[in-house]
């Protein structure tokens, strides 16, 4: 599956595959959220789509979700 971002589909040798899991990890106040959101979006056009977050509740996350529709 494409993630919509060329390069990197390019460092996943093609895009995402069934049965793997990624894990994105970065310093605070570089995108990770945003990143991931966009992800899902993305995603979500064609598949089913589980986003878990342990920092950020419920409430934002919709918001920031809502900003990028």
């Amino acid at each position: 599956m494409s993630t919509g971002f060329v390069e990197v589909d390019g460092f996943l040798g093609g895009g995402y595959r069934a049965g793997e899991l990624h894990i994105l990890a970065a310093r605070t106040a570089v995108g990770k959220t945003s990143y991931m959101l966009s992800q899902c979006l993305h995603l979500s056009q064609a598949h089913k789509v589980a986003y878990i977050s342990l920092e950020m509740p419920e409430v934002l996350l919709c918001q920031r979700l809502a900003v990028q529709l």
